[in-house]
């Protein structure tokens, strides 16, 4: 990924994060380490986090931005191939809670768009590529209550994409 494409990427974000803040109601930042399944031909599983940033809407629904990085390397025919995804994703999410089975317990099911920017390189002296991408984003999750503030979550996404893949998390969110 350039620098410049970053650059945007983290502007794109902040400008978004601070708009919805501005807003009432309450807002969450989570911290995710992810697995995800093969996404580049040939380059195997690959390894990543995500930070997100979601606003309480009214009915149970999350309006969500979330920012990952993911890495894949092997090696092919004697040369290393490595691949980075950062994928950015705006979506909603529905919280549903399951208090019938534990009062911290929530559950969730979520929508995105997805913008992708992709970027391999292979050994020396070969050309490195890069693509930018435009998908969608289908998953659910759980958030287990640990107080008022904290909660520990498991996401699981499938990303609809060029080379779509599979993805899951563990991590933690922070709510204020």
């Amino acid at each position: 990924m350039k620098m410049r494409d970053a650059a945007l990427t983290a502007i794109l974000v902040m400008a978004l994060a601070t708009g919805a803040s501005a807003k009432e109601g309450g807002k969450t930042v989570e911290a995710t380490l992810d697995y995800g399944t093969e996404a580049f031909d040939g380059l195997g599983g690959q390894i990543g986090v995500t930070a997100g940033f979601g606003y309480e809407l009214p009915s149970n629904f999350q309006g969500r931005v979330d920012v990952s990085y993911f890495r894949s390397s092997t090696t092919v025919d004697d040369m290393n191939v490595t691949g980075t995804r950062v994928p950015v994703d705006v979506g909603i999410r529905y919280l549903y809670p399951v208090r019938q089975l534990d009062p911290n317990l929530v559950t969730y099911g979520q929508g995105a768009l997805e913008v992708s920017f992709d970027h391999w390189t292979a050994a020396a002296g070969f050309p490195s590529e890069s693509a930018t991408r435009v998908g969608a984003v289908i998953g659910a999750g759980a958030e287990y209550a640990l107080d008022q503030q904290w909660g520990a979550l498991l996401n699981l996404q499938y990303h609809i994409i060029e080379d779509s893949y599979f993805t899951t998390g563990i991590g933690m969110a922070y709510h204020f």
